[in-house]
């Protein structure tokens, strides 16, 4: 009798730990099998999922798209990754177009930044206002877009953090450098109420890391507009903007911005820069008389220039950039018409309708 249930407590053990193993197994297996496929059926649409956001979409449906990129871009290759950076930027375009009437587009450029510091305002303005508007600004700063200004013009922007959170980290180092950079120096607007809202110096400095930049990574993606914010940065440093310019004539050192001479004089003393040379010429220029400058450095007006109430100042100016080879070598490249350097972490070309289609690198 001992024997039996001896013989039979060890059977019972048996089967419920059988028991126990089975369930555990089967639990484990399938939901990992449901998750890689899920996951694999969501890659394979990414594309198709951006190209659908258009200014018909919601906040929501665009958080779904930006949620799906960041699971799917580490499992792509490295040409679809770019590819797909640059999808995504059309996919902001179309997001962020608003149609409006003449009468919405004064409302728009007078009202939309004041919306969330007078709600007063908002409130007796809100009905003027396109429906797209009255969607996005209820909704900015979600799904990475806000309003901002771009030098005197109100719009709205993908915020540059977007791409340093979802791209960067599964691009190469060059891009991710690229992109980081430009980020963050493009998180506050450069631009104030048509003046700088950088120092002299950070604007030296963009220059100077831009030049770096395009030294050290010549096959970057990104290359190409490496080199044109160095010669924005450049031309700044030399010209200002119009309501702010360094000089009116460049004649002798006492007729120019004093703080942007210090930073001119600074950077002449850079060795194996570029800038530099460009600089101790601009210092050279400031000491050729008038008459030189007309005997050494011929320039030709157009019949507009000629007429300008600004004509010695355009000739000065022109004379200017060809003694010291102040030209934009990408100036003559269609695909670069209208490029924005300042309101994103890469360059981007603004256009009205942008096609439905994965845009490639001559657009973006």
């Amino acid at each position: 009798m001992p024997q039996t249930r001896v013989f039979f407590c060890f059977a019972l053990i048996l089967c419920l730990s059988a028991c126990q193993k089975k369930p555990q197994h089967t639990f484990d297996e399938q939901p990992r099998q449901a998750k890689t496929s899920v996951m694999s059926f969501s890659c394979d649409q990414i594309s198709q999922n951006i190209q659908s956001i258009n200014n018909r979409s919601t906040v929501q449906a665009l958080q779904e798209v930006n949620f799906r990129l960041k699971q799917c871009l580490p499992q792509l290759t490295m040409s679809e990754r770019t590819t797909l950076l640059y999808a995504s930027t059309a996919m902001y375009q179309r997001f962020l177009a608003a149609d409006r009437t003449p009468k919405q587009q004064m409302v728009f450029e007078q009202y939309a930044q004041n919306t969330n510091m007078y709600p007063t305002l908002q409130q007796e303005h809100i009905n003027e206002f396109s429906p797209r508007d009255r969607y996005l600004i209820e909704h900015q700063g979600q799904a990475f877009y806000e309003l901002y200004d771009a030098n005197g013009r109100t719009m709205y922007r993908r915020q540059p953090q977007y791409l340093k959170e979802v791209f960067a980290p599964y691009l190469p180092p060059a891009e991710q450098i690229f992109i980081n950079h430009l980020a963050e120096q493009n998180q506050q607007p450069i631009f104030a109420k048509q003046t700088f809202n950088l120092t002299w110096s950070e604007i030296a400095n963009r220059a100077q890391f831009w030049e770096r930049y395009a030294h050290q990574y010549p096959n970057s993606l990104f290359v190409e507009d490496a080199q044109r914010l160095k010669f924005a940065y450049i031309h700044f440093l030399f010209h200002g903007l119009p309501s702010m310019p360094v000089s009116n004539l460049y004649e002798g050192e006492d007729n120019i911005n004093p703080e942007a001479l210090m930073e001119i004089k600074m950077l002449s003393e850079e060795p194996h820069s570029q800038i530099a040379k460009k600089a101790q010429k601009f210092l050279q220029f400031l000491h050729i008389s008038e008459h030189e400058r007309d005997q050494r450095i011929p320039v030709e007006l157009s019949a507009t220039e000629q007429r300008a109430d600004s004509k010695e100042i355009i000739m000065e100016s022109k004379q200017l950039d060809q003694f010291i080879g102040l030209n934009d070598p990408l100036a003559v490249d269609s695909t670069h018409i209208n490029r924005d350097c300042f309101s994103d972490a890469i360059c981007i070309t603004h256009v009205g309708n942008v096609a439905n289609k994965l845009p490639s690198k001559q657009q973006f």
